[in-house]
């Protein structure tokens, strides 16, 4: 393209913005409280929305803020209408005075959302319908509001958002974007933070365990340098939600604490039933009294966590005693923590086959590590001439000794208590890997797999009904036993 036509194409662009802009100079000088009444949707204009409208403004010199701050994370209930509280601040910002427009590069907002288009131009579309009366010409996923370009991008396009000069960058239900996409997405917000002091927004609902939000809790806001707002359901009871209905919520949603109290992912697994693992998790001594007893660990380094759960046998329960998970992991680390916890109780000591070396450095320190191969074909029942992988049999028999309560879990694992209640079985029936690693999981189902022990002295043949004695040893007092096994 020769100069004269990179010139004509500038001015082409020019004169396109120009048309496809849209200005309300009704709304000059208009304070935020008295913008968001003069919308015609009316709506009303919460204590919350109050407070997080002085949180944003902070940088902008309003009094009352003690400090400023520059990237705000909100942990949100669903239903407390945050997004559309962001569609009328950015709007705001764009008309209520030229300071943006003067101020503009290229572009005043970007807006990052989920991998489908269809999302990007449904934020877009928020807040072209503060407009109802007005036909906007641009593309769905663009609108332009007194010369302030406000642009939304998929999480999938990212590339399109680098180069860019925002005044703010809002990222939408961030918690929820693929999960190759989080970190890319957090790394692409805060780079305009350098750049041109760029605010970042940050609001989701929190989704599952292990995800960007529960990761930047492990951070805390000091290292990671956001304020968090955490909004949840009882902020919005009289306000957006009925009572009553929150109530009957409470009682027959299995997510309701996943989506109103801000609880990672609550009520969203088919693995273990929620009931049943309420039941499980109760207070007990964390100190190993004499049982049988193992540590076991995933071993997982770089792409994932590093898993490791310990437990011990006490009148035929499983008590977990120790649960916990490391990122970015060294080696060497690693075998110090399994040396203490196997210090603590010098019994078992079992890992995923998968890492040999891992196993051989245990040994070197004297610590008679096993692997166990989750490939490793078992028999389906006992007795039964099919087999399956103990991929799918480890975590089917741990689900089966939760529904019996053969299991304590201590309310502090909270890691591995969220990851129980939010991990699914795949197509193949394994566990679902595709979004969270669920390592502390995998140490678990070796930990129950391990420890248990099958009674077969009694059992049921279905066909006719009978019930057959079997010659099979009973289990010693020091194993987590099922008392029946039912043959199909």
């Amino acid at each position: 393209m020769s100069l004269e036509d990179k010139v004509c194409k500038i001015a082409e662009d020019l004169q396109e913005e120009e048309a496809d802009n849209i200005d309300f100079p009704e709304y000059r000088g208009m304070d935020f409280e008295t913008y968001w009444n003069s919308l015609p949707n009316k709506l009303e204009y919460t204590e919350y929305e109050k407070m997080l409208h002085d949180a944003l403004e902070s940088g902008e010199g309003v009094e009352k803020a003690k400090e400023v701050y520059r990237k705000v994370r909100i942990k949100k209930a669903t239903g407390l209408g945050i997004t559309e509280f962001m569609a009328r601040y950015v709007s705001w910002k764009c008309l209520k005075d030229d300071n943006w427009k003067d101020r503009q590069v290229d572009v005043s907002v970007i807006v990052i959302t989920g991998v489908r288009q269809e999302l990007t131009n449904q934020i877009i579309g928020r807040i072209k319908n503060l407009f109802p009366e007005n036909d906007f010409k641009t593309k769905e996923s663009l609108i332009i509001l007194n010369g302030c370009k406000i642009e939304a991008f998929p999480t999938n396009n990212l590339a399109s958002a680098r180069g860019l000069n925002p005044r703010i960058v809002w990222l939408d239900e961030a918690d929820f974007f693929p999960g190759r996409y989080q970190d890319e997405a957090r790394t692409v917000a805060e780079r305009y933070r350098a750049k041109g002091d760029a605010l970042i927004v940050m609001i989701s609902t929190p989704n599952l365990p292990g995800g960007l939000y529960e990761r930047m809790d492990d951070e805390g806001d000091e290292k990671s340098g956001y304020i968090t707002f955490e909004l949840d359901y009882k902020m919005g009871v009289g306000i957006v939600y009925d009572e009553k209905i929150i109530e009957d919520e409470k009682k027959n949603n299995p997510s309701f604490q996943r989506e109103y109290n801000l609880q990672y992912g609550y009520g969203s697994g088919d693995v273990f039933d929620i009931e049943d693992l309420e039941i499980c998790i109760q207070e007990y001594p964390l100190e190993y009294l004499g049982g049988s007893a193992g540590t076991y660990a995933d071993p997982a380094w770089g792409s994932s966590l590093f898993g490791k759960v310990s437990g011990e046998i006490r009148d035929g329960i499983l008590y977990v005693l120790e649960a916990e998970e490391y990122p970015r992991a060294s080696p060497n680390a690693m075998i110090n923590s399994m040396e203490e916890s196997w210090n603590r109780h010098k019994q078992v000591c079992k890992v995923d086959a998968a890492n040999p070396g891992f196993i051989k450095s245990l040994t070197e320190i004297d610590i008679p590590a096993v692997g166990i191969a989750f490939g490793q074909e078992v028999p389906e029942r006992e007795g039964s001439n099919t087999t399956v992988s103990l991929k799918k049999k480890l975590p089917i028999n741990a689900s089966g000794m939760i529904s019996k309560h053969q299991i304590r879990i201590h309310p502090q694992f909270k890691k591995l208590i969220s990851q129980m209640r939010a991990v699914t079985f795949d197509k193949m029936g394994g566990i679902d890997k595709s979004e969270v690693p669920y390592d502390l999981v995998d140490a678990f189902d070796m930990m129950a797999w391990d420890l248990k022990s099958f009674d077969y002295t009694h059992y049921d043949v279905l066909k006719g009904g009978t019930e057959v004695e079997s010659d099979k040893p009973k289990p010693t007092n020091k194993s987590v036993f099922l008392e029946k096994e039912v043959f199909e």
